[in-house]
This record gives structure tokens, C-alpha cells and sequence, in this order.
């Protein structure tokens, strides 16, 4: 008989996610230390963003309401607000580590992840 639902994708017992941490724990442990500085920026970038486009969905954006109380105005957010820079820092951790992955040096992982971030 087999299973159906979740369980059948997904096991959830505590063998199975203790089975994932040491999974995802030796695949860190077997990257270089740049891979792991591109891939670390990535990861941290992307949970940001997920922080931030939940928070966007139950109502809480960023919507400079200080600066607005004080008179001065900024046209908008800038280029150096939490948006840009968390999308910059997502488009450059992740495509440098592919870069890596992909067999290319680290000067020409930079080159990919800079020209990748904006």
C-alpha cells in the first residue's frame, strides 16, 4: 500500500529532518571558502527578502513615515535602502556561487556576481 499526501513526499518524523540537517550540513562543510561566502550572502540576502515580501503582505512596508513627520523628502526610497541592497546581495551571492560551481576562476565569479546583483 502506498502512501498518500505529504508523507509520501516528505517524510515527517525526526529521523528524516535530522537526516536533512546533516544532508545540508556536510554539503557546507564540502564547499570552498568561497563558495561558502557567495552561497552564505545568497541564503542570508534571500531570507531577508522573505522576511521583507511577507511583512509587505500583511501590511507592514517600510514607508519612510519619519522623514515624511519631519518635512524632508526624499523622492522615494534611494538607491542604498534595504530593497535595492537586499536585491543586489541576492543576484550577487547566488550567481557567484553558480559561477564557482560552473567552473569559472573566483575573478570571473566576481565579475559574474557583480554584474549580476544589479
Amino acid at each position: 500500500m502506498s502512501k498518500l499526501g505529504w508523507d509520501a513526499i516528505i517524510p515527517l518524523n525526526s529521523m528524516s529532518t535530522l537526516a536533512l540537517i546533516e544532508s545540508v550540513g556536510g554539503w557546507w562543510n564540502a564547499l570552498t571558502l568561497a563558495k561558502q561566502l557567495f552561497f552564505g550572502i545568497g541564503l542570508l540576502a534571500s531570507l531577508v527578502a522573505l522576511v521583507i515580501a511577507v511583512l509587505s503582505m500583511i501590511g507592514m512596508e517600510h514607508h519612510d513615515g519619519l522623514d515624511v513627520a519631519r518635512g524632508v523628502d526624499h523622492g522615494g526610497g534611494g538607491v542604498f535602502s534595504i530593497k535595492p541592497l537586499t536585491g543586489f546581495f541576492l543576484g550577487f551571492g547566488w550567481a557567484g556561487g553558480l559561477a564557482l560551481d560552473g567552473g569559472l576562476t573566483l575573478a570571473a565569479a566576481i565579475g559574474v556576481a557583480v554584474l549580476s546583483g544589479p
